[in-house]
């Protein structure tokens, strides 16, 4: 990442994250192959889904120029 403020640029090396999702997904597998139990549940997940809608209704993306 490159912080460019006025002629001066100073860099910041920035690792790639972790993947956040893996947990989740790990305890999705396990519960598909009988090996353990996933504590999200598709009530949660739409629930989830309900809110974001509400909360990105009025957002509208702007195209890059």
């Amino acid at each position: 990442m490159q912080l460019i403020k006025g002629d001066q640029v100073e860099s910041f090396p920035i690792d790639d994250p972790p993947h956040v999702q893996e947990p989740l997904i790990r305890t999705v597998v396990d519960e598909l192959n009988g090996v353990g139990t996933c504590p999200s549940t598709g009530v949660a997940g739409a629930r989830t889904n309900w809110m974001m809608e509400r909360i990105l209704a009025g957002f509208q993306p702007r195209m890059p120029a």
